[in-house]
């Protein structure tokens, strides 16, 4: 499986590159604070997750994509969920699921 974090196609930024063979639930925490300029994600600055699985006989799916914000003043505690989802992931294809403004609602927690 590869996984990367998109922003409207400008920027890719990759968390998952086939480590850990067939291995089922993948739970991803990543990064972003290089990339505060690009939140939060809206009809502006839309976030993809991007998932191609690259195996045969193991398809799964997505069952939650979301952004907290730790490290922000303003921000912090907030997440944005993705709502599109569960989401299959098929074989040999790409899938791909957004956070952007029609998509996503803003939580304090």
């Amino acid at each position: 499986m590869i996984v990367n974090l998109e922003m409207d196609n400008a920027l890719s930024i990759p968390v998952w590159n086939r480590q850990g063979g067939a291995k089922d639930d993948l739970d991803l925490i990543v990064d972003l604070s290089n990339y505060r300029v690009h939140l939060p994600p809206s009809g502006i600055n839309s976030w993809s997750l991007v998932v191609y699985d690259a195996a045969e006989s193991d398809q799964g799916q997505i069952m939650e994509f979301s952004i907290t914000y730790v490290n922000s003043r303003l921000l912090r505690g907030q997440t944005i969920y993705c709502w599109d989802i569960p989401k299959q992931v098929f074989d040999l294809r790409t899938t791909t699921i957004y956070i952007e403004n029609p998509h996503a609602e803003v939580f304090i927690e």
